[in-house]
């Protein structure tokens, strides 16, 4: 997934059994529905683009997949994210991004962020990994609750400690 200057999108996929939900207002793009023994597991490669004006609510499921979702230079108001037993590279440098909400269960989930992305938001991880790549510059704040399974490197990444559980 990309983001593109203008106001229209595109889509591609390797197979053609997508489905592909559109109107003014609404895309959604799913596979087709599970049957009796279960999901279908084949393989599946799309290609959105999205547009970068107007502003955009997306909302992503990466459900036991592997993606690449670069959004530098995208304009969302809002962004869900949720990435459930998959690998998601999410890029937001200079994305400017209203809300965001990203939750990883028994996944792993990287997020860039540059100088000039601007968000609010909270990320949260399950049984998953979670990386944030952003540079020095970037006013980013982590909070932690406590969580006996969980471990971190937060002291050993540079970041000063606010207190037990804040960096």
């Amino acid at each position: 997934m990309s983001a593109q200057d203008g106001n229209g999108w595109r889509f591609a996929a390797a197979d053609d059994d997508a489905v592909v939900e559109a109107d003014t207002d609404r895309l959604a793009i799913s596979t087709p529905e599970t049957n009796f023994f279960g999901p279908d597991t084949e393989d599946r490669r799309w290609d959105v683009t999205l547009p970068t004006q107007p502003a955009l609510d997306l909302s992503i499921d990466a459900n036991a997949a592997r993606g690449r979702i670069d959004l530098a230079g995208a304009h969302l108001t809002n962004l869900e994210l949720s990435a459930n037993a998959g690998d998601v590279l999410l890029d937001l440098g200079g994305a400017a991004v209203g809300g965001v909400n990203l939750e990883v269960n028994a996944g792993t989930a990287s997020v860039v962020l540059d100088d000039s992305t601007s968000m609010t938001g909270s990320m949260s991880a399950n049984a998953g990994s979670l990386e944030v790549c952003a540079p020095a510059s970037v006013g980013l704040q982590v909070h932690m609750d406590d969580n006996v399974a969980f471990g971190d490197n937060l002291d050993e990444s540079g970041l000063r400690s606010i207190d037990a559980s804040t960096w």
